[in-house]
């Protein structure tokens, strides 16, 4: 699996499926063909933030309570033959279960990702939280998980979407 450094700014939780399709479809052709497929459609249940609990190190680190949300803690990104080739947002369940060391988000600053101007920016996941909320990687404060922010938010230069992908490992 691999994400995007950078966000993709201006892109609301709504929509980001449209945005993450549109991104997928300018990738070379050379690239989409070791794209390996995901489910057509994730079941990502929600959760709200106060729900949650958290484990260090540091603040809002990882959800040690997910398994206690089965449908959240289930949507975990993998391959699926019977799915589509495209690019995908990470869930809260994905980002609880790459966080820690010698996993792809080792630390806090090791989630944040780069916007316009190279400052940290924030990041849809494509968890939702309580109505009209979605959960969302902090870059203000630094790769910690919140449920807190409205679906509707967008920024030009801030926040916005992270596309990730599976690929065939070359030999």
């Amino acid at each position: 699996m691999i994400i995007r450094n950078r966000v993709i700014p201006g892109v609301t939780f709504e929509g980001q499926e449209a945005r993450l399709d549109l991104w997928y479809s300018q990738l070379e052709s050379s690239v989409q063909s070791i794209v390996r497929p995901v489910v057509d459609n994730f079941i990502t249940g929600n959760v709200v933030h106060e729900d949650i609990i958290f484990e260090g190190p540091g603040e809002r680190w990882q959800a040690s309570n997910l398994q206690n949300f089965l449908v959240v803690a289930s949507d975990l990104s993998q391959s699926d033959s019977s799915g589509t080739s495209k690019a995908f947002a990470l869930s809260l369940a994905d980002v609880t279960h790459l966080s820690g060391p010698g996993r792809a988000f080792p630390n806090h600053d090791e989630r944040g990702a780069l916007s316009i101007g190279d400052t940290v920016s924030w990041w849809w996941l494509r968890t939702p939280g309580d109505t009209g909320l979605g959960w969302f990687v902090s870059g203000s404060m630094r790769g910690e998980l919140f449920g807190t922010r409205p679906v509707g938010t967008t920024h030009s230069t801030g926040g916005g979407i992270r596309p990730a992908l599976i690929i065939n490992q070359p030999l």
